[in-house]
């Protein structure tokens, strides 16, 4: 899993993406996300990493390693 974030600290404005791949690099899932509020980058990249984690929980059914 890839999770990314970017954030405009000015506006605290930002986005996330997110990328699940599967054992020979295939696309599982990808999600992207506006932020309208957002404290600091921290806060993106938790947030970036908890949409991962929530979908790989919700979409794939079977094991993997983070």
């Amino acid at each position: 899993m890839v999770a990314e974030s970017a954030l405009a600290v000015d506006t605290g404005t930002g986005g996330i993406g997110v990328i699940i791949r599967d054992e020979h690099r295939g696309v599982l899932l990808s999600s992207s996300k506006f932020l309208c509020r957002c404290a600091d980058v921290e806060e993106a990249e938790t947030r970036a990493c908890k949409e991962g984690l929530a979908l790989a929980a919700d979409w794939i059914n079977r094991p993997g390693t983070l």
